[in-house]
């Protein structure tokens, strides 16, 4: 591992990280040794590079994160990772999040962002962008705050409020 997998090892105790990355992984009804369609591997000293077709679709995805092997070979170099273990695939996921420049959003709770620039990361997040099976944005919502994220609250959404209740008070008053 290099120093800058370091730097992404160390985003791992955020809250924030940690649900989102167990959100993508639920999205991607992926385990660490999950193979595209459902199947497993157990060797964790390299990523598995099996071809695997399931309805049509034919991919390479492979561990939590359903890396395809081109991506995790590139990942895998800029990182200087050893092996395709549990925790080479969360650093890795975190550096794809990074490349994705959704990190500061997700430390920040920005979900509507985060999740815009991750869908073309996964495809199992929404707006959908590959015409597979995409997850609902109340399904990572709620999954989110379950794995203690913290989502941040809009003024687009508290202005509004503040000025129905001031309308509603100025007709109460009179």
């Amino acid at each position: 591992m290099n120093v800058t997998a370091n730097k992404y090892q160390s985003y791992l105790s955020n809250p924030n990280v940690s649900a989102m990355l167990k959100v993508i992984g639920d999205c991607e009804g992926a385990n660490y040794n999950t193979l595209f369609g459902g199947g497993t591997f157990s060797d964790f000293s390299k990523h598995p590079n099996k071809v695997i077709c399931r309805n049509g679709l034919c991919s390479t995805a492979a561990g939590k994160y359903q890396f395809l092997y081109k991506t995790w070979i590139e990942v895998q170099k800029k990182l200087g990772l050893k092996d395709f273990g549990p925790n080479s695939q969360d650093i890795a996921a975190v550096y794809l999040i990074a490349r994705r420049r959704a990190l500061k959003n997700l430390i920040d709770g920005d979900l509507p962002i985060v999740l815009k620039k991750l869908s073309y990361e996964w495809a199992s997040i929404p707006p959908s962008r590959y015409g597979q099976k995409t997850r609902s944005e109340k399904y990572i919502y709620d999954r989110f705050k379950k794995y203690s994220g913290t989502i941040k609250t809009t003024n687009a959404l508290i202005l509004p409020a503040i000025i129905a209740l001031a309308i509603v008070s100025f007709f109460i008053v009179k």
